[in-house]
C-alpha cells in the first residue's frame, strides 16, 4: 500500500508541480514556443506590410504575446493540477 501511496503522491506532484514552479512539462512548453514563435513572426510580417516594422506599436504586439503566452502557460498548468 506504501508503494501505491508513493506513486499516487508522484503523480499528483508532477500535475501541481507547473503551478508552484511556473515550469511547465517540456512537450507543453514546446507547444507554447511555437505558438508564441509563429504569432511573432506574424505580427512581424505583417507590421513589415504595412511598412511598419520596428514601430512601438509592433513591440506592443509583439510584448502582447508574451503577455498571452504567461497566460496560456498558467491555464495549462492549472488544468494539470485539477486533472489530480
Amino acid at each position: 500500500m506504501n508503494t501505491s501511496a508513493t506513486g499516487l503522491n508522484t503523480a499528483g506532484k508532477a500535475l501541481t508541480d507547473p503551478l508552484t514552479t511556473g515550469r511547465l512539462p517540456a512537450g507543453a512548453e514546446s507547444t507554447v514556443e511555437s505558438a508564441i514563435q509563429s504569432a511573432k513572426a506574424a505580427v512581424r510580417s505583417q507590421f513589415a506590410t504595412m511598412g511598419m516594422a520596428g514601430s512601438t506599436e509592433e513591440q506592443k504586439a509583439l510584448q502582447n504575446i508574451e503577455v498571452q503566452a504567461v497566460n496560456q502557460r498558467f491555464q495549462i498548468a492549472q488544468a494539470m493540477a485539477q486533472t489530480g
